[in-house]
């Protein structure tokens, strides 16, 4: 599969392509040159940033359809038609099917060359369009998928922002449970490959006897001659995005085939001979710190300093201000049943929290909540952390109404009239932390 090329030309004329992809490297452009329609078709991306310069007459599948094929993929992609038998009517209808060009052979190649020069800065334009309008969606839509209002997840969001859109591999950082997958997840969409494969591959489940099968692919050879090709991960995710998750994990051995696709975007199958070429993104997630497993000899150097060319590290929940809060209450509306509203204690409780699990803990509490359950699980329902803010305005309150009565001896007239509360309000308290005038009568 090819991005990169200006030109892509469709043509079975061998000789024609040739001399045609000579005069167009000579004016500056790079030119891809495929034999077939099938063979074009096949290895053009969905946003291919160039020309398609088609052959109309082909075998097996006609210039025309072709075009109607590319068309439907992108209607905006510059196709140019060439032929050696064109007339007039065949010029219009391919105009009306959506053709950028039509010329004949031998080309008129001063036209041909303006054509091209149009066509291509018509094409950079809309893309260019294409990548506003996306980064536009996503700024607005951004905030409903990686939530929170704190300085460092807006930073955060601008990072996606800039750097899903550039297209490069990413390493993403993070502890567990802080949302490293959403990440991933938000720099495809962003990204020029949002409507391409998403494959995720958890390497914590390879290993050395099953993990490069699933990775690479194998070819198998039949008793009959026939070999049978099982894609792997990789090709899978060809046109897209691949996600290794917790790479850290990753077998030792397997680090070393990993490094040639990121150098050589090509893979070998297993048991195969032929390389096959690989469009595709890689993103990666991790819990540990990479460079220390360097020191350790778990991790290889040369793949942790390619990885480590864009960076995005995700914040631990602690380090977020009130995004807890902000979160507790997105999962209780994503439970449709759920009606407890966020009291002013428990969202002392909630930020005051150290949440070691991150974001799944979070989710999670909320879940309990919504299911009647107290929030953390070591605590009673109804009973407020021992270090929370609103524990400690509690036993500051119990303490003061405890004076009170003793200093008036229990009486409720004398201790309403010091704490500057109604009657009711004063037995509610006191009922609250199970406080009795009796003992203090004496």
């Amino acid at each position: 599969m090819i991005s990169a090329a200006d030109i892509a030309i469709i043509d079975d004329d061998v000789d024609f392509s040739t001399s045609l992809a000579q005069l167009l490297e000579v004016s500056g452009y790079t030119v891809e040159c495929f034999r077939s329609p099938h063979e074009g078709l096949s290895a053009l991306p969905l946003d291919f940033p160039g020309v398609v310069v088609l052959d109309v007459r082909m075998p097996r599948l006609a210039g025309t359809d072709v075009l109607v094929q590319l068309l439907e993929r992108d209607p905006t992609l510059p196709v140019i038609h060439v032929t050696g038998h064109g007339d007039i009517p065949m010029a219009v209808n391919a105009l009306k099917e959506g053709a950028y060009g039509f010329f004949t052979k031998p080309l008129q190649t001063d036209d041909f060359l303006r054509d091209v020069g149009r066509a291509l800065s018509a094409r950079r334009t809309e893309l260019e369009r294409r990548d506003l309008a996306r980064q536009l969606e996503m700024r607005d839509d951004l905030p409903h998928h990686i939530i929170g209002s704190s300085d460092v997840m807006v930073s955060l969001r601008r990072s996606i922002l800039s750097i899903g859109s550039a297209g490069v591999d990413v390493l993403i950082t993070g502890e567990t449970g802080t949302g490293k997958e959403l990440v991933a997840q938000a720099l495809t969409r962003v990204s020029a490959r949002r409507d391409a494969p998403f494959v995720a591959v958890n390497c914590g489940l390879l290993d050395d006897g099953n993990g490069v099968d699933v990775l690479f692919g194998t070819e198998t050879l039949l008793a009959s001659g026939e070999t049978v090709v099982k894609p792997g991960r990789f090709e899978q995710a060809n046109g897209g995005t691949l996600l290794l998750d917790e790479i850290e994990s990753m077998p030792f051995a397997m680090q070393v085939r990993l490094l040639r696709v990121l150098q050589e975007r090509t893979l070998e199958r297993v048991n195969g001979n032929t390389e096959v070429a690989l469009d595709i993104r890689i993103l990666a997630t991790t819990k540990a710190d990479l460079s220390n497993l360097v020191e350790q000899g778990t991790f290889r150097s040369d793949l942790y300093y390619r990885l480590n060319g864009a960076v995005l590290s995700v914040p631990p929940l602690r380090e977020r201000a009130a995004d807890p809060v902000i979160l507790f209450e997105h999962f209780l509306r994503q439970q449709s049943s759920a009606t407890t509203e966020v009291s002013p204690s428990l969202m002392s409780d909630l930020l005051s929290h150290d949440w070691p699990g991150n974001v799944r803990e979070l989710q999670s509490a909320a879940n309990r909540l919504a299911a009647g359950l107290a929030v953390f699980n070591d605590q009673p329902e109804g009973q407020a952390r021992k270090n929370s803010l609103s524990a400690q305005v509690a036993a500051f309150e119990k303490d003061l109404i405890e004076a009170a009565l003793s200093h008036n001896q229990g009486s409720i007239k004398r201790t309403m009239l010091d704490l500057d509360v109604p009657r009711k309000t004063l037995y509610d308290k006191m009922t609250r932390h199970n406080l009795r005038r009796e003992p203090f009568q004496s």
